[in-house]
């Protein structure tokens, strides 16, 4: 009860009134600054890519869904700096942090069908905790080989510099 107390004491006419002073008190450009950091426009960007990237994967007859190319899309933008990270950061780690409440209907479904509570849930629950565990260890590899890759580059740069340095020298000399 304390909880919601607070949460109430929270939302009250004058803090109300203070946040809409703050935000006369923005310019234009701060304004729409202000708004693209908050976790709701945030979210709302991220179901945009997925909207639009499921519309492009239906319209080209792609046979992946269009969750995947839409986190293809999403990867491309942040790769190369079309999207930048703090973006779309606080939206995910929203998504993140709130995962389970997407999960309740599959667990719904479970008490509907009984069947899966025997032998075939049984089965599926090891099949699905092995698939878990494969993309896991894909990811965690994956993961380890772009991290060594850049490792690499970083040292050849680093190197490259190193022996161009005395070159430059001796031509000054």
């Amino acid at each position: 009860m304390q909880h919601f107390s607070s949460l109430a004491s929270r939302f009250t006419l004058a803090s109300l009134r203070q946040s809409l002073l703050r935000v006369r008190q923005l310019s234009l450009p701060e304004l729409g600054q202000s708004i693209a950091q908050t976790a709701a426009f945030q979210i709302a960007l991220l179901i945009g890519v997925w909207w639009l990237a499921a519309r492009a994967a239906g319209w080209f007859g792609l046979a992946q869904l269009g969750n995947v190319v839409g986190m293809l899309a999403l990867w491309l933008l942040l790769i190369n700096n079309r999207l930048r990270l703090a973006r779309v950061q606080a939206g995910a780690h929203w998504l993140i942090k709130h995962m389970l409440l997407f999960f309740i209907p599959a667990v719904l479904v479970v008490l509907d069908h009984q069947e899966l509570l025997g032998w075939v849930g049984v089965k599926l629950f090891f099949i699905i905790v092995l698939g878990t565990l494969v993309v896991m260890a894909c990811t965690a590899l994956s993961i380890e080989w772009y991290l060594r890759l850049v490792r690499h580059r970083k040292a050849l740069r680093r190197l490259r510099t190193r022996q161009l340095r005395p070159h430059a020298e001796n031509r000054q000399a």
